[in-house]
């Protein structure tokens, strides 16, 4: 993550990090620096910040962040793009699971069909998140100072 971080930093985008008592060195570029008490805490302001979600393959940490970012989304908590990166169909199994949910009348429709966005190419997956209606890039100016700061949700 910290590669994916300074790399968006670098190409002009807005990075936070949001930490649970981390003492490792913000990455490169990072616009804000945030300290929460613990993952939920963690989580909520993740997603109130981001402008969308952009899921890479990951562990079991990111099963449970997508799942929750789907079920506000379904909840219509939030209306941000959900982007899931499928490289080499590792989240093919998961996305069977969502469907599964849907054909055994778990949920009245088809999650992944109606939040995810899903590609298996970083750049497809990036252009439909910028296309996507509800993306809010730009809510605030690149050019502030990074700062580090607390945050009690």
């Amino acid at each position: 993550l910290r590669t994916v971080a300074e790399s968006a930093s670098a190409r002009g985008s807005r990075v936070i990090e949001v930490s649970c008592g981390s003492a490792a060195p913000a990455p490169r570029g990072c616009f804000q620096r945030y300290e929460v008490a613990g993952l939920g805490q963690r989580h909520a302001l993740l997603l109130y910040q981001a402008d969308g979600v952009l899921v890479l393959p990951g562990g079991p940490e990111t099963f449970w962040e997508l799942m929750e970012v789907l079920a506000l989304a379904h909840l219509a908590q939030h209306s941000k793009p959900l982007g899931l990166l499928n490289v080499g169909g590792f989240f093919t199994p998961y996305l069977h699971t969502l469907a599964h949910l849907y054909h055994t009348g778990f949920t009245h429709l088809d999650l992944s069909q109606r939040y995810l966005l899903c590609a298996t190419e970083p750049h497809s997956l990036v252009q439909r998140l910028l296309a996507h209606p509800n993306w809010r890039f730009g809510a605030v100016p690149v050019e502030q100072a990074s700062e580090r700061r607390s945050y009690d949700v």
